[in-house]
């Protein structure tokens, strides 16, 4: 099963299309740029779910195209005023993936979900924003 999902979630990948720009990831010291659409996580030290989305999720999303145009950063629960992102609300569930444009949030994902819910999710935010 996990196999039919994971071929579904990269035909859907491929297949979406691609009208954002590139861009390479930034670093949390870097300025959003007009247009600029990126995954901001919100973790905390000694989470074990935020453990969990680096080593299940992180590296399926990092070989993804998608983060080509939609890169991820994470930032410190503690520190949300220095993400430069601007809440749609508060963030009560750690880890939060929130989906980001010009800074803005469209959308998140709260909580640990998986791999492939997570992008099912992403996919749904990702065309809501086009």
């Amino acid at each position: 099963m996990i196999g039919l999902l994971t071929l579904a979630t990269t035909l859907l990948v491929a297949a979406a299309p691609t009208s954002l720009a590139v861009s390479a990831p930034v670093s949390d010291a870097q300025e959003l740029v007009s247009g600029h659409m990126e995954v901001v996580v919100v973790e905390a030290p000694g989470c074990g779910y935020c453990q969990l989305f680096r080593s299940r999720v992180l590296p399926a999303y990092e070989a993804s195209p998608q983060t080509r145009d939609v890169p991820v950063r994470f930032i410190n629960a503690s520190g949300l005023d220095a993400g430069g992102v601007k809440l749609s609300g508060p963030v009560d569930v750690i880890p939060t993936a929130i989906f980001v444009r010009d800074g803005i949030e469209l959308g998140r994902i709260s909580g640990y979900v998986g791999r492939e819910n997570f992008f099912r999710s992403i996919n749904h935010l990702m065309a809501k924003a086009r």
